[in-house]
């Protein structure tokens, strides 16, 4: 048990993945079950590592629209072209010094 809890422990702070730890845990617990034949009683107490809550990616048309009306001069007009005109993003990013990667945009 403490080995198993010291090698996801170790994944969780060296920053890896929820998804990868659950998935390690996952071989470990299969190796000691079914490949070993030990069935150890403290498999039942793992806690596996919870995925992060994310926010959205996409706004809703609402959203959109909310976010545009507190916005004015240049921001305003920068952040129109993005959302109501894609195509223009690489020139909006290019205006405000973000480079134009040619394989994303090109």
């Amino acid at each position: 048990m403490n080995e198993v809890s010291a090698f996801v422990s170790n994944l969780a702070t060296r920053g890896v993945s929820a998804s990868t730890q659950n998935q390690a845990l996952s071989a470990v617990l299969f190796l000691y079950e079914v490949i070993l034949g030990q069935r150890v009683p403290w498999m039942d107490t793992i806690v596996r590592a919870q995925r992060p809550v994310r926010l959205p990616v996409v706004l809703s048309r609402a959203e959109v629209s909310a976010l545009l009306s507190r916005l004015r001069g240049h921001v305003w007009l920068m952040a129109s072209l993005m959302y109501e005109v894609p195509q223009c993003f690489p020139r909006v990013g290019m205006a405000v010094g973000i480079p134009g990667d040619p394989v994303l945009f090109g």
